[in-house]
């Protein structure tokens, strides 16, 4: 469970900080080429299989580049010793920085793969919900005041148009953990979307059973603290 929790923050990350930022600009600079281009690349993530980018990563990349390992989450013959069991951590706590950086060369591969399809949602998303309140009153009396628009675009209209998105996070965050499957069966990762792979393979009910009401559970709980994150965004919204 601990590698496939690792991969899939990672792969979040990628896609909050690239997606996020790439519908903020597009909204910033509506109908430019930017714009355009971005929500091509958008439409072209939404679209593209996860295993046939996968695979593409690893022919490209890993075979004919020869940069980045194509399996595994660490170096065999150097391997993490395990505390946590997420290696990053374990890594650090052992200050073998080496092996922190072997890792992340690990991870990049099958994170970028993981986080194509939600990155390319949050940044329609967030286009979309921040060219709407960039249509509000308030936005246009803060630019009428000569607030510079940096100011106004991450300090008023990005904090009011964080609820659809966040949302959107949320329910991508918990599809990680079941999509993992594919990807992690493509780059061999060893976490809960190999061992289900597995026991589908095998016939092995009860693991099968299990590993989806893990999965479904850690799905529920994610989308409980999206909606108690909610009051936190927005001040109107209270739970009593």
């Amino acid at each position: 469970m601990a590698a496939t929790i690792e991969l899939a923050v990672i792969a979040m990350i990628i896609a909050v900080v690239i997606g996020v930022n790439a519908g903020i600009i597009s909204a910033w600079f509506q109908n430019s080429w930017f714009d355009y281009v971005a929500m091509i690349i958008a439409l072209i993530g939404v679209s593209m299989p996860i295993f046939w980018l996968g695979l593409m990563e690893q022919y490209i990349v890993a075979l004919k580049w020869d940069l980045l390992p194509t399996t595994g989450r660490d170096n065999i013959r150097d391997p993490v010793e395990s505390i946590t069991n997420l290696y990053l951590i374990d890594s650090l706590l052992n200050r073998r920085f080496d092996q922190f950086i072997e890792v992340i060369r690990h991870l990049i591969l099958p994170g970028i793969a993981l986080a194509t399809i939600p990155m390319a949602i949050i940044a329609r998303m967030t286009r979309s919900s921040l060219l709407e309140v960039m249509r509000s009153d308030f936005i246009r009396t803060a630019r009428a005041k000569g607030m510079r628009m940096f100011w106004v675009v991450y300090k008023h209209s990005l904090k009011n148009a964080l609820i659809p998105v966040v949302t959107v996070i949320g329910l991508q965050t918990g599809m990680l953990l079941g999509g993992a499957i594919l990807t992690e069966t493509i780059f061999g990762w060893p976490g809960m979307g190999t061992y289900i792979y597995n026991a589908i393979n095998y016939r092995d009910y009860p693991v099968i059973q299990s590993g989806i009401l893990v999965i479904a559970f850690l799905f529920i709980m994610i989308n409980l603290f999206v909606d108690l994150l909610y009051a936190a965004i927005d001040p109107r919204i209270k739970y009593k």
